[in-house]
């Protein structure tokens, strides 16, 4: 919602202290203005670490001189993912998004991907668990300091059974066997990265509630289409602006590449900003 490019590397590109290495939802990534930026970022912070096990080898050099013709480029999209309630203006701006790729010679066909509800309960049960146990060892004996929510994350991470984190994981497997064969025919999918820009500033999850399309969703996962892809953590993400809503807050779409192909998601990007550039000043920032 902040109208920047933010990229989301497959795990292991970008090196990470122990123990978060290890859980390969956790990606480090840059946000920056332009695509260029962040493909520069990106540039000086991957590659091999001697510390990490987990980064990946080669070091991936992301040109700064990207091939931006897409001619006979292949791209799925969704709006929903299958099961996602998405906000009209959002969808609106990824359908005008999908009209510029496809203006730019690439051929672009909407895809089921066999995805449901499914995938969001067991995010939340991988990140209670994971994220419980953080909040319990960061607050040991100042738990009164935290903050409702935290407090709330950290509970239900007390209650989460080893079987419930093992089920999250064979989601993720579900969720790639249908992925991965559809990027097989494919080089690039496009999706929201958010499904609403109608968030107050503070809400609060255990409080408030989140109504799309006049249905009450999960006012914990519903908000971003980001999670997914941290499942299914070796497809690059990068996300760029879409548009702007009714309300004058940015919108975003993923650019997810097949599973280690950092640059095609930055060509793709990049075409996409040579037609529609970026806010790079806060002059060309929309105004209130």
């Amino acid at each position: 919602m902040c109208g920047l490019v933010g990229y989301k590397p497959p795990y292991g590109r970008n090196p990470e202290a122990a123990p978060y290495n290890l859980d390969s939802w956790n990606h480090q990534g840059p946000l920056a203005r332009t695509v260029a930026d962040c493909a520069l970022f990106q540039n000086v912070i991957s590659g091999p670490h001697s510390r990490d096990i987990a980064t990946v080898h080669p070091k991936i050099e992301i040109p700064l001189d990207l091939d931006t013709d897409l001619r006979g480029f292949r791209i799925a999209y969704s709006i929903d993912l299958d099961y996602v309630e998405v906000d009209p203006e959002v969808a609106r701006n990824t359908l005008e998004t999908i009209e510029i790729f496809r203006s730019l010679g690439a051929d672009v066909e909407p895809v089921e991907l066999g995805w449901t509800n499914r995938v969001d309960d067991a995010a939340v049960r991988y990140y209670d668990a994971v994220m419980g146990d953080i909040i319990e060892e960061a607050a040991a004996g100042r738990e009164e300091l935290l903050t409702d929510y935290a407090r709330d994350s950290l509970e239900r991470g007390r209650s989460v059974q080893l079987a419930d984190y093992f089920d999250a994981l064979k989601v993720c497997g579900e969720m790639y066997e249908s992925f991965g064969p559809l990027m097989e025919r494919y080089q690039l999918f496009v999706c929201p990265t958010t499904t609403t820009t109608r968030v107050k500033a503070d809400f609060n999850y255990l409080h408030d509630s989140i109504e799309i399309n006049g249905k009450l969703v999960h006012p914990e996962l519903s908000i971003a289409m980001c999670h997914q892809f941290n499942m299914i953590s070796r497809c690059p993400v990068l996300s760029v602006p879409s548009g702007i809503c009714e309300n004058r807050v940015p919108t975003g779409v993923q650019l997810v590449g097949r599973a280690f192909d950092d640059v095609s998601v930055f060509r793709a990007g990049a075409a996409l900003e040579a037609v529609r550039p970026p806010f790079r000043n806060a002059a060309d920032r929309p105004t209130f």
